[in-house]
């Protein structure tokens, strides 16, 4: 797919649909799922079902993760059975479209090192949406380089990759701030915890275990009047399990 400029943008137009597929899935049902398919959400309640499920491919555990949200909102009376059926058809879909996605065949846990041209596709669709001409398109690409980069230095345990990720997420804080896009803002400053914390741990100082908590209390800050408990369960952990490594690698705890 070539963008305005005649650019190829193959890893940010094919890759979209497997990491935003929850956000797609919602926009395309009814307004009172937002909630229900915020991403952070369904990223909790995936990792969730892969260490439940060993062994589950990366598209079932998604799909999986999904249809556990739906039952428990039926259950709950926040959707109808029927509304859950329509519902249920469409991730479906979703699921269809994501096992299309070349990276997204291995299973939960697998290597999660980007094909070939992902992380340049990416690169080189931030040359053509810029900050100054589309800066909302900008800071999506930058956040999807974020996740990618940050599940990649993780599995490879690469300090570098690692803080291109964080780099990567403080691009798009650049427009995703807190008083212009508080909710974006609050998903960005989780992911950029989450990545700090990796990085922190593996490799840096203190002051990157630090920043770290930082990023994670701002996002909960972001966060406070969500109303929605599974998004702050697992900022929450985040926040706590990292706050641990600090008191261990401090003498403090």
């Amino acid at each position: 797919v070539r963008g305005p400029g005649g650019r190829y943008q193959i890893g940010f137009r094919i890759g979209e649909p497997g990491q935003q597929a929850g956000r797609r899935l919602r926009d395309r049902a009814h307004p009172y799922l937002q909630d229900l398919f915020d991403p952070m959400t369904v990223a909790a309640r995936y990792d969730r079902t892969g260490v439940e499920s060993p062994g589950i491919a990366r598209v079932d555990c998604w799909a999986a993760a999904v249809r556990s949200l739906l039952v428990e909102a039926t259950e709950a009376g926040r959707i109808t059975r029927g509304q859950r059926a329509e519902v249920e058809a469409g991730v479906a879909s979703v699921a269809a479209l994501m096992a299309s996605i070349p990276w997204t065949s291995p299973v939960f846990g697998d290597d999660s090192t980007p094909r070939s041209g992902e992380i340049a596709a990416y690169r080189e669709a931030q040359q053509v949406y810029t900050l100054a001409s589309a800066p909302r398109d900008f800071a999506t690409i930058a956040y999807n380089l974020g996740n990618t980069l940050s599940t990649w230095g993780d599995r490879a345990s690469d300090e570098a990759i690692l803080k291109q990720a964080v780099a990567a997420y403080d691009a798009a804080l650049l427009v995703r701030t807190r008083d212009a896009m508080p909710e974006a803002f609050g998903k960005t400053m989780y992911r950029r915890g989450y990545a700090l914390s990796m990085l922190g741990k593996a490799f840096g100082p203190v002051d990157v275990l630090q920043q770290s908590v930082d990023a994670y209390r701002a996002a909960l800050d972001a966060q406070k009047d969500s109303g929605d408990p599974e998004v702050l369960r697992a900022t929450n952990w985040g926040l706590g399990h990292i706050l641990t490594t600090l008191a261990d690698r401090t003498g403090d705890g």
